[in-house]
């Protein structure tokens, strides 16, 4: 049971030292105020700010932004928790709108036996990977290869939990041996030794501190540099464009 000092505290990392705290306030606190407090901070101390600065700064951007993500899973599981209260009756959630479902997914040409895409480019938002191999720039084997290299360079997920104190050595190799179906955490949420917020911070952690994509390709000399910044300018653009007019559901696929 979460004490009122620990959500006071929460709340104080996650809003800021100069809020007025009180039970009125708990009591008035939902989940999107909380998000979207967690974004500004996020914004502020996120260690990728500071990924040119000495060892000292960027230590103290990740202390930071860990004790920020911390605050939030902490006053996310008390908002979860008050959720299952009598303060929203059955009825009211039976009226509540059912999520919209996708719609049919739009199919494109398959790759030609070179494994070069010679179809259009999806009309959604993607990361640069798979806009290069539609765009005809890279083959699926290039893809496939420069993301088994990118995973190769960044640190593991269980060796973050670890220096951050979510997971402990002994934790990490429970998970990394359990049978279970899914990824690491996938199965450390499953085990209960994390929380869904945890394992998406760790990920997001984890992608800012991995070499780019782009990089590969350049090393390899399958694309040049002025190519790469030319495909590079078409992806933002694609995405500025297709990003207004998408579906949600269509922002949070798996990046690649």
């Amino acid at each position: 049971m979460l004490r009122g000092n620990e959500i006071f505290a929460a709340c104080r990392v996650l809003f800021g030292p100069d809020i007025q705290l009180s039970h009125e306030f708990l009591t008035y606190l939902q989940a999107s105020g909380a998000r979207s407090a967690y974004r500004q901070r996020a914004k502020e101390v996120h260690p990728d700010l500071v990924a040119g600065a000495n060892e000292q700064v960027r230590k103290e951007h990740s202390r930071l932004f860990r004790q920020l993500a911390e605050a939030f899973d902490l006053v996310t599981g008390f908002l979860e928790s008050r959720a299952v209260t009598p303060h929203c009756s059955p009825a009211a959630a039976k009226s509540a709108p059912q999520s919209q479902q996708p719609p049919h997914r739009e199919s494109h040409k398959r790759a030609d036996r070179t494994g070069y895409f010679r179809g259009g480019v999806p009309a959604r938002p993607m990361q640069i990977g798979l806009y290069l191999y539609y765009r005809g720039a890279i083959s699926y084997r290039e893809l496939i290869e420069a993301l088994l290299w990118q995973r190769k360079q960044r640190p593991s997920i269980g060796n973050i939990a670890c220096s951050w104190g979510w997971l402990n050595a002994e934790e990490v190799s429970e998970i990394s041996r359990s049978t279970r179906n899914g990824r690491f955490g996938n199965r450390a949420v499953a085990m209960n030794l994390l929380t869904p917020f945890r394992v998406r911070t760790l990920l997001n952690f984890q992608r800012c501190h991995q070499q780019r994509l782009g990089d590969f390709f350049l090393e390899r000399k399958i694309l040049t540099d002025g190519a790469l910044e030319h495909l590079g300018a078409e992806l933002s653009e694609h995405n500025r464009r297709f990003r207004n007019r998408s579906p949600r559901w269509q922002t949070r696929q798996t990046a690649v």
